[in-house]
């Protein structure tokens, strides 16, 4: 079974392309080590996610019988889970990843044995054990623009969201909800889409996950449209 594994210059976080050369996104790693570590380990514990983080973990929790807690972005949010409680899989969107029975804190390269592990035991392709994961627990496909824009711009941006409670639609989908644990995630019938601010650049992150690719592309871009960032 082939893979390529990645990982950045201090190994905390982890990249992953399937044997096609498709990008395996570190939502759909997480996913996968979570199914792979209750189903054929035995293990059990908190699902431990930062708000930025694909949904179909809380399937995924409901259906084991699991905890998922919510952490807001940052790793560090979640080590301190995994210090306090017993936690099976605890990570973050960009990369960084850290697993029951070993340290509370990312680990690239670990997590990549992990993958190669569960490709070995389950005498499958990585490509096969995603298709296998969105059939049983629903298409999940997650997308991340990031805005360059001004310090004073995104002042406004936030501004305005906060006093509006947020956007009403977002490409054509009403707004059930709208959550602000860590900037303004709104909540659809068949997805979401988070508006955060960077904390470290004049940069507004905009998170979207959906039924398909294109689905969450154009909730990223209705967004920025509606926001008069698309230019």
């Amino acid at each position: 079974c082939a893979a390529g594994l990645a990982n950045d210059g201090d190994a905390d976080r982890i990249g992953m392309v399937d044997e096609n050369g498709d990008f395996v996104s570190s939502h759909r790693i997480l996913a996968l080590l979570v199914k792979y570590l209750y189903e054929e380990r035995g293990l059990s514990g908190d699902i431990v996610k930062t708000f930025s983080t694909t949904h179909l973990l809380d399937k995924m929790g409901e259906q084991y019988g699991l905890t998922v807690k919510t952490t807001p972005i940052g790793f560090k949010h979640i080590a301190k889970k995994m210090s306090g409680s017993t936690v099976l899989v605890g990570g973050e969107e960009s990369g960084g990843i850290a697993a029951a029975g070993h340290i509370p804190e990312r680990d690239g390269i670990y997590i990549g044995l992990l993958i190669v592990e569960m490709m070995v035991k389950r005498g499958k392709t990585l490509s096969a054990l995603v298709d296998e994961l969105l059939e049983e627990f629903g298409p999940h496909y997650n997308y991340r623009g990031d805005i360059h824009i001004r310090e004073d711009q995104k002042a406004d941006v936030l501004d305005r969201l906060d006093t509006q409670g947020g956007l009403d639609t977002v490409n054509g989908h009403p707004v059930q909800r709208v959550e602000t644990f860590d900037g303004f995630k709104h909540v659809t019938d068949t997805g979401w889409l988070l508006i955060r601010p960077s904390g470290t650049e004049p940069v507004l992150r905009v998170y979207a996950e959906a039924e398909s690719l294109k689905a969450a592309e154009a909730l990223v871009k209705d967004a920025s449209r509606q926001l008069g960032l698309d230019d």
